[in-house]
């Protein structure tokens, strides 16, 4: 792995730390064969997908945001 590549990761765990802090875990979901969806009680979902080549893919949606 490159530095470059390095801190590409280490900027996009902080942004999700960011959006997922003070949440609440309200359920985990084996959402398709491959991905876990981890709901929050605001309605914020986060989904972890598994790719074919052994990396993970994230995404965050929905929820509140506090500005």
């Amino acid at each position: 792995m490159s530095i470059e590549q390095k801190h590409t990761l280490e900027r996009e765990a902080k942004s999700i730390e960011k959006l997922l802090a003070g949440k609440i875990l309200a359920g985990v979901v084996r959402h398709q064969s491959n991905e876990v969806l981890l709901q929050f009680s605001d309605g914020t979902r986060l989904f972890v997908n598994a790719q074919e080549h052994g990396s993970l893919d994230f995404s965050v949606t929905g929820g509140l945001h506090e500005d």
